[in-house]
């Protein structure tokens, strides 16, 4: 149990990503929740760019607590295995296979514009 404490954290910093982003530019949130394949949002469908930014914004996400949470090991063995989880999710969600942020990322920057 202790190991799946973090990858669900990161999971959720991920998709709390999404989230703030959608909201930041205004697109309604439909639903938010969880399936089989963990924590997920459901919202309108935006412009092109507001998809970009909401597709990027999970990643990222990640990526912040990865960078400040592995650089401050003084916090714990813990706060830097957490750290260690987000990199990993936010890097494998940049790769361009079937439905990542990695993809749709590419798929919007290369066909809209």
């Amino acid at each position: 149990m202790n190991n799946l404490l973090p990858i669900v954290g990161a999971a959720l910093c991920h998709e709390l990503g999404h989230l703030m982003c959608a909201c930041a530019v205004g697109l309604r949130i439909r639903r938010v929740g969880m399936s089989w394949r963990g924590p997920y949002i459901i919202r309108a469908q935006g412009n092109p760019l507001q998809n970009l930014a909401v597709s990027i914004a999970g990643p990222l996400m990640n990526l912040i607590f990865a960078g400040t949470m592995v650089l401050a090991p003084w916090l714990g063995v813990g706060v830097v295995i957490f750290g260690i989880y987000n990199l990993a999710l936010g890097l494998y969600n940049l790769l361009p296979v079937p439905s990542s942020d990695g993809r749709r990322i590419i798929n919007l920057l290369f066909n809209h514009g």
